[in-house]
């Protein structure tokens, strides 16, 4: 009786072990758009956003014992450029190799860099984004990378994972857009 107890303990185990190899999470990260920016916008100028594809994919993958996770940030990110930029400039249009260059100011071209999520006492989240900003000739004006951060409790409850992305988000682009605002390069570049 007892050889047969064990067997359908090791047995139990094994059905475990093998269902949890090979599984995949996934997780979009909300659509929030941060809008804690001023209604008028900073400069008189039109800029282009180069939103590339690899922008548009962002996501961030990793592989622990087995399992996958995957946090897509794409659509978020690309919706809150187009929303953030638009109140740092006067006019904010996606730029691709169809426009012609002479047709905007200045280009911006955000690039997600990394995101990482750390557990300690509690769960930080952060993601970093780079910002281009190139000329009507290509020549750079200004880059910097931003750095958004998000806090959370250890929940196993999607509300608490929402806002701890939700707070990464508004971070990241509250930061942008002071940045942006206030550089000195781009502020030089319009007083030409």
């Amino acid at each position: 009786m007892k050889v047969h107890k064990v067997r359908a303990i090791k047995l139990i185990l094994l059905l475990f072990v093998v269902i949890n190899l090979g599984c995949t999470s996934t997780y979009r990260i909300p659509d929030v758009v941060a809008n804690n920016y001023p209604d008028s916008f900073v400069y008189d100028a039109k800029v282009g956003i180069a939103i590339t594809q690899d922008f548009k994919d962002s996501k961030y993958v990793q592989t622990t014992g087995g399992t996958e996770e995957t946090i897509y940030f794409g659509s978020t990110l690309v919706k809150n450029t187009k929303y953030m930029l638009g109140r740092v400039f006067k006019v904010a249009q996606t730029y691709s190799s169809a426009n012609n260059r002479t047709d905007f100011d200045l280009i911006a071209t955000p690039k997600m860099v990394w995101f990482n999520h750390i557990m300690d006492s509690e769960i930080v989240a952060t993601i970093a984004v780079e910002w281009e900003f190139t000329d009507k000739n290509n020549n750079l004006v200004w880059v910097e990378t931003i750095i958004g951060e998000g806090h959370s409790p250890h929940s196993p409850f999607k509300s608490t994972v929402d806002r701890r992305y939700a707070m990464m988000i508004n971070d990241l682009y509250t930061k942008s857009y002071l940045t942006i605002s206030n550089s000195p390069e781009i502020n030089n570049y319009f007083s030409k």
